[in-house]
C-alpha cells in the first residue's frame, strides 16, 4: 500500500526518482528509503531549510560562545585517522608530498595529521567559526568553498580529496562529487568515510541511532547506496577499504566482537575510495564499445 493511503505524501528518491518508502519518524523529519534495488538510498524528507541547518550546526558543532558551549559531535580521534592514513599508504602509495584536500574540514584535524605524513593539505569549510580556528594556527589554508579555493589557486589538482563524515551532510552529494572529481590529479583518489546505516547498531537502535538523530544528516548510507552515489558523481574504480580499527581502550572480547562486525559488514563506518574513469569506462558510457 502506498504512503499516500496512510495520509503520507508520495515521495520519490532524490537520486534516481524511483518511489520511496517511509522507514522511520524522527523528531525533525522522516527517513525514507528508495524502493529501487539498484539504489536503496535512505534520505531525510523533508530536509531542514538553511536557517534550521545553520542553527543545528551552531548548536552541535561550532559554538560562538568562546568554548563555553558543549560540542555534541566531536572530531574523529587521531588514532583512528592515523590507521586510515596507514591503510591509504599501503593501498595507494605514500602520502609524502601529496596534495590533499579535506572537503568539509571542520576545525582541521585531518589536515593537521596529514602534515605529520609530510603531505601538503588544504581545506574547504563553509563555517566561519571553524575557519577562524584554522587561520589562527597558520598551518594550512582553509577556503570557504570550491569557488573561493579556485579563485585563490587557479586550476589546482589534488592527489587525495577527503570527505570525512561529510557526504551525509550534503544537499545533493553527487553534484559535489562531480565538481570535486574535476579537481583530482590523473591518478588521484577521493576517500569517503560515513556512518553505516546497515550496521548492527543502526538496526538495533533505529530512530535512536545517533546518525538518524543528528538533524544535520540528510542521507544515511549503506554500501549499495554509497556506491550508487559515487557512480552518479562520475567516479570509477570504487573500492571499499575494509579493515579492523584498533581501539586502545577495547578489551580483548570487545576487539574480537569488532572484528566479527567488520567481517560481516555490520560495523559502524563505511570507508570507500574512488578514482577517475578510465578511457574504457568513458568509452562504455558513450556507447563506443
Amino acid at each position: 500500500m502506498s504512503a499516500a493511503h496512510h495520509g503520507m505524501p508520495t515521495v520519490k528518491c532524490v537520486l534516481c526518482s524511483s518511489p520511496a518508502r517511509f522507514q522511520l519518524p524522527l523528531p525533525h523529519t522522516g527517513v525514507w528509503r528508495c524502493d529501487n534495488p539498484l539504489c536503496h538510498l535512505e534520505f531525510a524528507y523533508p530536509q531542514l531549510d538553511e536557517f534550521q541547518l545553520r542553527a543545528a550546526y551552531t548548536g552541535l558543532y561550532y559554538p560562538v560562545d568562546n568554548g563555553e558551549h558543549i560540542v555534541r559531535y566531536e572530531n574523529t580521534p587521531d588514532f583512528i585517522l592515523r590507521q586510515v592514513f596507514q591503510k591509504i599508504d599501503s593501498s595507494f602509495g605514500p602520502l609524502e608530498g601529496k596534495q590533499i584536500l579535506d572537503y568539509g574540514c571542520g576545525t582541521g584535524a585531518l589536515c593537521r595529521l596529514a602534515l605529520d605524513y609530510s603531505a601538503r593539505p588544504s581545506g574547504i569549510e563553509a563555517d566561519a567559526v571553524a575557519r577562524q580556528t584554522i587561520s589562527k594556527e597558520r598551518l594550512f589554508e582553509a577556503y570557504e568553498s570550491i569557488d573561493s579555493l579556485q579563485r585563490a589557486r587557479g586550476d589546482v589538482r589534488f592527489d587525495y580529496i577527503f570527505l570525512w563524515e561529510v557526504i551525509e551532510h550534503l544537499r545533493k552529494p553527487w553534484r559535489e562529487l562531480s565538481r570535486l572529481r574535476k579537481m583530482l590529479s590523473p591518478h588521484g583518489r577521493i576517500v569517503i568515510s560515513t556512518p553505516n546505516s546497515a550496521s548492527l547498531k543502526a538496526r538495533f537502535l533505529k530512530g535512536r541511532w545517533e546518525n538518524y538523530a543528528n538533524p544535520t544528516h540528510l542521507y544515511y548510507f549503506a554500501p549499495r547506496s554509497l556506491r550508487r552515489v559515487l557512480e552518479a558523481g562520475g567516479l570509477s574504480d570504487i573500492i571499499q577499504l575494509r579493515f579492523t580499527i584498533r581501539y586502545p581502550h577495547h578489551s580483548p572480547p570487545r576487539s574480537a566482537a569488532h572484528r566479527t562486525l567488520v567481517a560481516f559488514g555490520l560495523d559502524g563506518e563505511l570507508l570507500y575510495s574512488a578514482g577517475l574513469p578510465s578511457v574504457a569506462d568513458v568509452a562504455r558510457t558513450v556507447g563506443c564499445e
